[in-house]
């Protein structure tokens, strides 16, 4: 049975809230594409659901916490007596883009959303779809908690060392010029290279098959790597545009108004490819004479994202010019303390590698079975997560 999509529930554009009037605070401020920044007020209580309305179209988010939906998203004013899970799941389902206007900047109307035909499903099955997918967010969820915990090893390890310089066996290391015997302070430009990513067509990267495409959404706020943000290339590339698994990106553009990207660095992961193509949004880095393992903890876990993000410049987007990296005097430690580091955080970079993949997998699994519900094709009453 097909009904309005306002039996569901009732969207309402989002608010106005202009950058010079947010206060970093609690509360998430949802745009059209997630989490913008954090804000000392809210407008929605949570849980809620916010959709993008201009720009980034066809983006779901579930928010528990108390909220300000930004005025470029939809939010789900009234659930109708709905289960909000489920709403989530049922709005993630369906395909917004086709009734996006077609202007330079897209938009959608949600009178037209509210008009929209839909099956309906009753409230005892949405429980039911809505707890099914709920289980393989909740391992996802568990499997992200375990890398932050993993990731914050990793930084207490490299500030141990690097920082509070009680490295091992540093008790017996003689400092010569205020620094460990065997380290030197040195410009970055004796200890890397980089090589700039290439601009390309959205032809090119709106593709089912390909190469995975490395992009600036491929980049955590305050670093790390984000799967999630990876698109499809097909078009035609230069062996300079290449990067492979391992390798160090670091974003060298910025949208966010606390340049929280900017400055900031990602490790690709091991996955079930390894050859990618990045944009020129991003830079490659390459090690000289030092361990990869310690480069990349040095332009994650230490100050150089924060001294970076200052040089960053521009209006609506930041545009950092990558030789600044070059200038930047660091304390390297000696090759045989490199090693030793490395021999302990390549463990934990090649589990979070691992626990990604696993999300990856789970991801993949909810994405089959979401329509397959929605559309009853599958019957919830036979399925059991293992």
């Amino acid at each position: 049975m097909l009904e309005k999509l306002e039996k569901y529930m009732e969207l309402k554009r989002g608010y106005d809230l202009p950058s010079y009037e947010r206060v970093n605070g609690n509360y998430p401020i949802v745009s059209s594409s997630g989490i913008a920044e954090f804000h000392n007020d809210f407008k929605v209580k949570g849980p809620g659901v916010v959709t993008g309305r201009s720009g980034t179209i066809g983006e779901v988010f579930f928010e528990d916490r108390n909220f300000w939906p930004l005025n470029t998203s939809l939010y789900v004013k009234d659930f109708k007596d709905n289960n909000k899970k489920f709403i989530y799941y049922f709005l993630k389902n369906l395909d917004f883009k086709h009734l996006a206007s077609a202007t330079a900047v897209p938009s959608l109307d949600r009178k037209i959303l509210h008009s929209l035909r839909v099956p309906f499903i009753e409230r005892n099955i949405q429980n039911k779809i809505a707890k099914l997918l709920s289980n393989y967010d909740d391992l996802i969820e568990n499997n992200n908690k375990r890398i932050k915990l993993l990731e914050e090893s990793a930084e207490e390890l490299y500030k141990e060392w690097f920082v509070r310089l009680r490295f091992p066996n540093y008790q017996n290391t003689k400092i010569e010029n205020g620094i460990p015997k065997g380290w030197e302070k040195s410009k970055l430009e004796n200890y890397l290279e980089f090589f700039r990513g290439k601009s390309y067509s959205s032809a090119d990267i709106e593709s089912d098959e390909g190469l995975p495409f490395v992009n600036l959404k491929c980049i955590n706020r305050n670093g790390g790597f984000r799967k999630d943000g990876l698109k499809v290339f097909n078009g035609k590339y230069k062996n300079d545009n290449i990067t492979f698994s391992g390798d160090i990106m670091m974003a060298v553009t910025d949208m966010t108004q606390d340049r929280a990207i900017v400055g900031r660095v990602g490790r690709i992961p091991k996955m079930g490819f390894n050859k990618f193509i990045f944009s020129m949004d991003l830079i490659r880095i390459e090690p000289l004479n030092i361990d990869k393992i310690f480069l990349y903890s040095l332009l994650r876990f230490s100050n150089i994202g924060l001294y970076l993000k200052e040089f960053a410049n521009g209006v609506n987007v930041l545009h950092l010019t990558p030789s600044i990296l070059y200038t930047i005097n660091s304390l390297i430690p000696s090759d045989e303390v490199q090693k030793k580091f490395s021999a302990i955080i390549n463990p934990i970079l090649e589990e979070i590698d691992i626990l990604e993949q696993k999300n990856q997998t789970l991801k993949q699994t909810r994405d089959l079975l979401l329509p397959r519900l929605i559309s009853g094709k599958l019957d919830i009453e036979k399925l059991e997560i293992n």
